[in-house]
């Protein structure tokens, strides 16, 4: 008959100086296979103490303890934690089950944390042993005291251990589940079972074989009551196996499950951060394209020509407050020798008019140019005819109008408006475009130019405020600038760029700008919001700090049971992160809600692509694993028996 546990002067002691406190003092015990021993003692007599040594859930402060010939008091946590597992089966007091898990899930605990397969049938059979054959699915709080000891049993033998170690079985029970209860003890050590037993009543110490008392720290007497034998016991050495990845999952997510009002508060941050994010770069995006519409409905390949400055006895005034522009200009720009590249000059006098129909006035601004307007501008009518060569050469009273003035008006075609106390004929009204930059493009009237230099403006009739080109393509671009740019030095008689009387700007330069606006508030638009994610990656840690001291028992069980602190530490990440996986999932579809929901009600528009999407779970899920990782130590550090007193 071979050795199972073997204590060789152990004492375990408390404090230090006048405050020292010697719980075991020089203890020797052997406990040998098939052996039922009873520790016996009052409360404070170091028995307690001595099963917590003998279950590897404390550490002797001097002294040996062997374990199968084995001393584990050089043990590491990961080998202290494959004893317990797979040769240890615990029973205590308080049966130490959790509430959230039915009967089996309970009993099959410890094999989680092994290479165990059919674990379910495993529990299923030990608990028909020990008479619960009928309540495998019931949680803790549908059984009886003495039922929730026997799944306490059950989950004891479930690793097949060499040692039963039963912590007061009997103390929360009645007196007839006590008989039960120590009456399958009884059962269990005549069939080979060594099962040590710590109680304070010598009458249940009575059922055992061999009874120890426990007086202040000393064995003072032990009594023989018989003997018996059992099955080898094996060697503690071994590989120490972990729970597995799916396990690890299914285990953080009942966790979540099991606390599932804490679980929703905690997911809100990140769902809020998440939404937020996707939201405003959505927003950004929206507002980018918008304006890139805008301006590309201008024409990407527009040019629009503006008057130099002033310079009076060295006094400079700004762009545009002189008048160099001609229409001898014009004409020259639209010579095809001159400039092959340029498909159509526009020349523009402009001024901001009242127009009074015989239904409505409205103030817009009346422009004065020829056909190529509508080209330059990449335009189209709707309704009527453009002007043409004829009507500008005729000063023709003729207006063209932009749909929404149209509509303020009342007016259709063939209407008489008047503009300027002169009175003119709606010939044509252009297609709508929407807003343009900052201006409403379909706010606005089209005249002949020269009816706007006779009738409207009372300027220089060869003076024109600007000219519009537009090259043959966005390729010509380039070419069309430098066309017009030549031509112009050459017929203003300048020699160098710097004394230019004239600036060329092209569309695309305003693209680029307000690209590069959108993309910098879009940013800092994304930077905010990713505050309040980061702040939601707070509370999950915050709520992981909490969950690990609400919890700090079920962390003191599992440890008992083999659980490693490696096992803790992936169990509590992937709780953290579920959480912030989970509460981005719901961020996106709060973002897609509202991305669909916003514009109905608002002019803001969202445009949501993949990228942020997926940038935005990412993380969340990073900040879970981030911000849990102090959580999940904490509660992989903590020492197996500080964690059950707790409970």
């Amino acid at each position: 008959m071979g050795e199972v546990l073997r204590l060789d002067q152990v004492s375990k002691i408390y404090g230090s100086g006048d405050a020292e406190v010697r719980a075991l003092d020089g203890v020797s015990l052997t406990v040998d296979e098939g052996d039922f021993v009873a520790v016996v003692g009052p409360s404070g007599s170091g028995k307690s103490t001595l099963m917590n040594i003998i279950g590897c859930l404390d550490n002797p402060t001097s002294g040996r303890y062997l374990f199968a010939g084995e001393d584990v008091s050089g043990m590491g946590a990961r080998e202290l934690a494959h004893i317990r597992n797979k040769r240890i089966g615990f029973v205590f007091q308080q049966f130490q089950l959790l509430n959230d898990l039915s009967a089996w899930r309970n009993v099959e605990l410890p094999l989680l944390y092994r290479s165990a397969r059919d674990r379910r049938g495993s529990a299923l059979r030990v608990l028909e042993q020990v008479g619960l054959a009928k309540r495998v699915d019931h949680r803790p709080n549908q059984l009886s005291g003495g039922q929730q000891q026997r799944v306490a049993i059950a989950r004891a033998l479930v690793t097949d251990p060499d040692l039963i170690l039963a912590d007061e079985p009997t103390g929360n029970l009645d007196s007839a589940s006590s008989r039960d209860i120590l009456a399958i003890l009884r059962q269990l050590n005549e069939a080979g079972r060594t099962v040590v037993l710590i109680t304070h009543d010598p009458a249940v110490a009575a059922v055992a074989k061999r009874v120890v008392h426990t007086i202040d720290g000393h064995l003072d007497e032990e009594v023989a009551a018989g003997g018996g034998g059992a099955s080898p016991v094996g060697a503690t050495g071994g590989s120490h196996p972990h729970m597995s990845l799916k396990h690890t999952l299914l285990t953080g997510l009942r966790g979540i499950l099991g606390h599932r009002l804490r679980s929703i508060l905690t997911t809100l941050g990140i769902l809020f951060g998440v939404a937020a994010v996707i939201c405003t770069v959505g927003i950004g995006q929206a507002s980018s394209d918008q304006v890139n519409a805008q301006i590309s409905a201008l024409g990407t390949n527009l040019l629009t020509i503006t008057p130099g400055s002033t310079s009076t006895g060295g006094i400079f005034g700004g762009a545009g407050s002189a008048s160099t522009l001609t229409m001898a200009d014009v004409t020259g720009l639209a010579d095809k020798a001159n400039a092959p590249d340029i498909q159509a000059v526009a020349p523009v006098v402009q001024a901001r008019e009242t127009l009074v129909s015989s239904a409505s006035n409205w103030s817009t601004t009346v422009s004065g140019s020829t056909p190529g307007w509508l080209v330059a501008n990449a335009r189209s009518v709707s309704s009527g005819s453009f002007l043409t060569n004829a009507d500008v050469s005729d000063h023709a009273q003729k207006v063209v109008l932009g749909s929404t003035t149209a509509s303020d008006l009342g007016v259709t075609l063939g209407d008489s408006v008047t503009i300027g106390k002169v009175p003119f004929t709606v010939t044509g009204i252009l297609t709508t475009v929407g807003g343009q930059g900052f201006q409403n493009g379909d706010d606005l009237a089209v005249v002949p130019v020269t009816a706007a230099q006779d009738l409207l403006t009372g300027g220089d009739p060869n003076s024109v405020q600007r000219i519009l080109l537009s090259s043959t393509g966005s390729s010509t671009l380039g070419s069309a600038y430098q066309e017009a740019d030549q031509l112009l030095m050459v017929t203003h008689n300048i020699g160098s760029a710097a004394a230019a009387d004239f600036t060329i700007q092209a569309n695309s330069s305003f693209l680029s700008t307000a690209q590069s606006v959108t993309t910098t508030l879009t940013i800092l638009l994304a930077s905010v919001a990713a505050i309040s994610l980061l702040v939601g990656g707070i509370g999950v840690m915050n709520i992981m700090l909490v969950s690990v001291t609400e919890r700090t028992g079920e962390i003191g069980l599992r440890k008992a049971l083999g659980a490693t602190p490696g096992d803790l530490l992936r169990q509590f990440l992937v709780e953290a992160a579920a959480l912030s996986i989970i509460g981005g999932l719901l961020g996106v579809g709060a973002a897609l809600l509202a991305g669909r929901l916003v514009p109905h009600f608002t002019t803001i528009g969202v445009t949501i692509t993949a990228t942020p999407v997926l940038i935005a779970v990412g993380v969340a899920a990073a900040v879970g694993l981030v911000f849990g990782v102090y959580p999940a130590a904490r509660a992989a550090r903590l020492a197996p028996i500080e964690a059950l007193r707790s409970q």
